[in-house]
C-alpha cells in the first residue's frame, strides 16, 4: 500500500532500516485545524507507526493513536537538501491556484492563464498529474500563450520536493487565491506572497 511516508519523494528522507517503509504515515503541510484525524487521516490509520511535525500534533493525536513520532516537516527535510539561495530570481510572479493531491481542477488550463495575466504573473504552477495530463512526462515546464507553465508537486513523483523547492527557490512572489501549505513553503525560500482572497469562490 502507497502510504503518505512515500508522498512526494518524502520516503527519501527516512531510515532504510527499522520498518518505517511502507510501514508509516508522515504528516504533509499545515494543518489550519488540528484535530487527531486531520493530523492522521483515517486513510492512514492502518500503519503501526505515524510521523507528525511537532510535539503538540504528536499529542494530541495520540490521543486516538499509538507510535506517534514528531519529526518534522518532509518539506523541512527535502528543503535541507534542496534549497540553494544562489539560484536567480528569474520567476518574477508565480500564479498558484486552488487544487486537490490529485490533480482535480476546476479550471481549465486557459482559465488558469487567464487568472495569471489577471495577477500580472509570468509564470504558473500546475498540480503535478494535471500538468502531466495536459503536456506529458518528458517537460518540467512548457510556454503558453507567453506565461510560463511549470509542472507542481504531485504525490507519486518522487522528485516533487525538489522541483518545488527549486521552482519556489527561483520566484520572487507566489500569487494565489487560496490558502494552504504554499505560501509558507514560498516564503521559506525567501519568496513575498501575495494573496487574494476576493477570488475565494
Amino acid at each position: 500500500m502507497f502510504s503518505s511516508s512515500q508522498f512526494y519523494g518524502a520516503g527519501n528522507y527516512l531510515p532504510k532500516k527499522g520498518g518505517l517503509l511502507p510501514n508509516a504515515s508522515w504528516t504533509h503541510g499545515v494543518i489550519y485545524f488540528p484535530s487527531p484525524y486531520s493530523i492522521i487521516s483515517r486513510e492512514d490509520s492502518v500503519f503501526d507507526f505515524h510521523l507528525v511535525t511537532n510535539q503538540a500534533q504528536a499529542d494530541l493525536a495520540s490521543s486516538k493513536f499509538s507510535n506517534v513520532v514528531p519529526v518534522g516537516l518532509p518539506y523541512a527535510h527535502a528543503y535541507k537538501n534542496f534549497y540553494d539561495s544562489s539560484y536567480e530570481k528569474d520567476i518574477s510572479r508565480l500564479f498558484l491556484s486552488r487544487h486537490s493531491i490529485k490533480g482535480e481542477r476546476d479550471d481549465p488550463l486557459k482559465d488558469q492563464i487567464s487568472k495569471a495575466k489577471e495577477f500580472e504573473c509570468d509564470a504558473l504552477c500546475l498540480q503535478g498529474d494535471q500538468f502531466i495530463f495536459l503536456f506529458g512526462t518528458e517537460k518540467d515546464w512548457i510556454s503558453s500563450e507567453g506565461i510560463r507553465v511549470f509542472k507542481g508537486a504531485s504525490t507519486r513523483d518522487a522528485k516533487s520536493y525538489e522541483r518545488i523547492i527549486s521552482i519556489f527557490s527561483r520566484t520572487q512572489t507566489l500569487v494565489s487565491d487560496c490558502a494552504g501549505s504554499h505560501p509558507y513553503y514560498a516564503v521559506v525560500c525567501e519568496s513575498k506572497f501575495e494573496l487574494h482572497y476576493e477570488k475565494f469562490g
